[in-house]
């Protein structure tokens, strides 16, 4: 399926990212690449109120299918931050899932499949 967007659009999607948003990138509703990660906090120096996470992905054919940049004339790397939902296991263990195909591979700019 090819996507084409509006100016409007496209404006909208880099003030979004520009933002901290993810802009014109999906995420798959379906993930099935799952992998577990641990963290173990080794010799902390006390304990810690917030633990966070987050995974960054990024389209590895930005080339081939990214919207061509008319100042420089290649192309951007679509991306997405995502957060990384961690489960406390103990004080020192944590443990979440990330999924290496969280973000859907999809023509976001009539160019061809981003993955």
């Amino acid at each position: 399926m090819t996507q084409t967007h509006s100016p409007a659009t496209e404006a909208t999607a880099e003030a979004d990212v520009e933002a901290g948003g993810r802009g014109l990138a999906k995420l798959n509703p379906s993930p099935r690449k799952a992998y577990e990660v641990a963290l173990t906090l080794n010799k902390a120096p006390g304990a810690f109120g917030l633990v966070e996470a987050a995974a960054q992905y990024d389209v590895s054919n930005e080339q081939q299918c990214g919207k061509i940049q008319p100042e420089t004339g290649t192309a951007g790397r679509i991306t997405s931050q995502e957060n990384v939902v961690l489960k406390k296991i103990s004080e020192t263990e944590y443990r979440g899932t990330v999924y290496l195909d969280l973000m859907q591979d999809e023509d976001y700019y009539g160019r061809g499949v981003c993955y």
